[in-house]
């Protein structure tokens, strides 16, 4: 590679990282449960507190793209972060039905890196499901390890609008996926109160009253 090459698009990242058919990092089953979960925002303050335990954390992405950009930008830099953690829930960068499909793949392409990235690394990651619509999941889902503990947010999907929207499309990733857990953030839909598969969190919101 010549010096003056900025890897940009984080090749040297991909080195022993299977991918798909589709060229999408593929994600190994996490070993773990989450006792609890701080959102990325919130991991630095929380380091600084004597009686904060990480090891009973994982870290989700569950909040605006640009809280977490850093992480992209310099990936290395969060390693021994992560590490300190129970693990973490893959990055969740946007695929919005309304952005450009390229622009939906490419966000996915840069969460399932880094969840793949950070795995290599011996660090707990739990696969995060997202998708646009019901389309996307075709490639949104690809990769992902079926009958294991997968990860979603309700985050702005449930309102009276979209509600009904989420509820199709959660169900026909479960039939997909058959996940032995789920970890869901955020608020829980009284049409999903009875799956035993779910582990329920808040989201940061109604956990925290504070950042970084």
């Amino acid at each position: 590679m010549a010096k003056h090459y900025k890897d940009v698009f984080k090749y040297w990242m991909l080195e022993e990282i299977p991918l798909d058919d589709l060229g999408i990092p593929i994600l190994f089953p996490a070993v773990d449960l989450p006792k609890k979960v701080i959102s990325f925002n919130y991991v630095n303050s929380s380091l600084k507190k004597a009686d904060f335990n990480p090891k009973d954390y994982y870290v989700h992405f569950y909040i605006d793209d640009y809280q977490f950009e850093r992480v992209w930008f310099n990936p290395l830099a969060y390693v021994e972060v992560f590490k300190r953690f129970g693990g973490i829930i893959m990055p969740d960068y946007s695929i919005y039905d309304d952005l450009p499909l390229v622009v939906q793949q490419y966000n996915l392409y840069r969460s399932r890196l880094l969840a793949a990235y950070y795995q290599k690394q011996g660090i707990d990651v739990i696969a995060n499901v997202t998708w646009s619509d019901e389309t996307s999941l075709d490639w949104s889902l690809s990769g992902l390890p079926n009958n294991a503990t997968i990860a979603l947010s309700t985050n702005g999907c449930l309102n009276k609008d979209v509600k009904t929207k989420f509820l199709t499309i959660y169900d026909k990733v479960i039939k997909m996926l058959n996940p032995s857990n789920v970890i869901l953030v955020g608020s829980l839909p009284n049409e999903l109160s009875g799956d035993n598969r779910i582990i329920h969190f808040n989201s940061h919101i109604e956990r925290f009253n504070g950042g970084d």
